[in-house]
């Protein structure tokens, strides 16, 4: 065996990626382009033009991740916190996670270190052989990897299959007999293992694949995050049409960040089945959760009342949802992970308190960014955003950091580069997530508006995109994994 065979691999994986160093001698400032300011970067900007910088790069949209009341909570639980190895040993709806079920309107709900581990689970744990999958294909990555988990669970039986191929092809049975005998079978199994990406955001093609490969599961998100764009209703309403359960994903719309209600799933006309939810963005948590709601639930008493043709009783509802919800927690993600720390769930109770008795903090959060919204689209910008998070799209990398650069150095607006496979291929920009702190400040909208309008104009854009055969190759992995990306 070639020692080599490894480092081969992952040197063609290296040749695949933008990110080379000959790319950071061709563009300059690459480097640091990428990696963004340091804190003395961003002192001295700030001591040579006496204003503070307008940092957007966080997803703090409500501004309360150093309040005092978060800062202290987190060190008063510090003497009393006790490590549990697994999360399968703590209380289960006590404390934060009662407070997250009220929010998220859920029945059960499950804690966890990330909303990584969120999708992960929630992916993997809907995802089964002849069941399709449908997902937009702006859903986040990290559920994807829940579908390739998935994935690589069910073509188990592929192996079984290439056994039973090997047994043929020594019994010297003929190419021709061979090709029609594992012919069923073979397709059998690609089609079992049904995952189908749809249009963005585009009920009418989500519709038509749902009619062609039967009902199952929707994944998607309520505020997508990268455009800053919102769920449209009548994907929930051609989800309950079809009876496929809906698979939501509230990471940046989750308190309110976008609407007046608490949750993206409290404003649609189809209620979803799940939620998951990433608690780093509107909580500044290192949690995740996932909410299992009151119709996942229903559709499962349903289910066993016509498997046993007569009413459940009061008793048999309570086990029927102890078993569903005790299925979710024998996820190995969630048997084999540490338990969420206790100074952690503090903290954000802490937040989540002080958020709630602050409701100014959101009213004026929604109020400015649609005036900074539409402040910029007057300009004539292409901005999908319906929320603060403001994504200015470019078109290449190196224009791309050019526009992030010229806003850090003129107008010390600190943004993130965007590209693929973040984005879609040559749709590369800067993303930049307003906060309470920036619209409370008249002097900082304006500055921030007026700076995004003039980085626009005054840049020429040659918009040199990679070509197809330059993908990153977590994209090329993407493309290998995920059927129909």
């Amino acid at each position: 065996m070639n020692k080599n065979l490894l480092f081969d691999e992952i040197d063609k994986q290296i040749s695949l990626s933008w990110m080379q160093e000959k790319q950071f001698v061709k563009y300059g400032e690459m480097r640091y382009a990428l990696l963004g300011y340091n804190d003395l970067d961003i002192a001295k900007w700030e001591s040579e033009h006496g204003k503070p910088v307008l940092d957007t790069r966080p997803n703090d949209y409500f501004s309360i991740q150093k309040i005092s009341e978060a800062l202290e909570a987190k060190i008063s639980q510090v003497p009393k916190e006790i490590h549990v190895s697994s999360p399968l040993f703590q209380d289960w709806q006590v404390g934060v996670k009662h407070s997250l079920k009220q929010i998220m309107g859920s029945e059960c709900i499950m804690l966890l270190k990330s909303g990584t581990e969120a999708n992960l689970i929630a992916t993997d744990m809907l995802s089964h052989k002849n069941i399709p999958v449908y997902f937009d294909k702006h859903t986040h990555a990290t559920t994807r990897c829940g579908f390739n988990l998935a994935r690589g669970r069910m073509l188990e039986s592929i192996e079984v299959f290439k056994n039973a191929l090997n047994r043929l092809e020594k019994s010297n049975t003929s190419e021709e007999d061979i090709r029609r005998i594992i012919q069923k079978p073979l397709l059998k199994i690609l089609e079992s293992v049904g995952f189908y990406s749809f249009n963005h955001n585009d009920y009418d093609d989500l519709d038509e694949r749902i009619k062609k490969h039967g009902p199952g599961v929707v994944y998607t998100e309520g505020l997508f995050s990268v455009y800053g764009d919102l769920l449209k209703p009548e994907i929930a309403e051609i989800a309950k049409k079809h009876d496929c359960s809906l698979v939501i994903d509230e990471s940046h719309s989750l308190f309110g960040t976008a609407t007046s209600d608490l949750t993206i799933n409290r404003t649609l006309p189809a209620k979803a089945d799940i939620l998951t939810a990433s608690l780093s963005k509107g909580g500044c948590s290192l949690l995740g959760v996932i909410g299992l709601q009151p119709e996942f639930f229903e559709k499962r008493y349903i289910y066993l009342e016509k498997k046993l043709n007569r009413p459940l009783t009061d008793a048999e509802r309570e086990r029927a949802k102890l078993s569903l919800f005790n299925l979710f927690r024998r996820h190995t993600i969630f048997v084999f992970s540490n338990a969420p720390s206790d100074i952690e769930e503090s903290g954000l109770q802490a937040r989540m308190n002080f958020l709630f008795q602050n409701p100014e903090r959101r009213a004026v959060l929604l109020d400015k960014t649609k005036y900074i919204r539409e402040k910029i689209r007057n300009a004539g910008i292409k901005l999908l955003s319906e929320s603060p998070m403001m994504f200015i799209e470019i078109g290449s990398e190196p224009d791309s950091v050019e526009f992030r650069n010229y806003l850090i150095e003129q107008y010390g607006i600190i943004g993130s580069l965007y590209m693929p496979p973040a984005t879609p291929i040559n749709g590369a920009g800067v993303r930049l997530c307003v906060n309470y702190d920036i619209c409370s400040d008249n002097e900082q909208v304006e500055r921030f508006i007026y700076g995004i309008i003039d980085a626009h104009k005054k840049l020429k854009f040659d918009n040199i995109c990679r070509k197809k055969n330059e993908l990153y190759f977590l994209w090329s992995q993407r493309r290998f994994f995920v059927t129909g990306f």
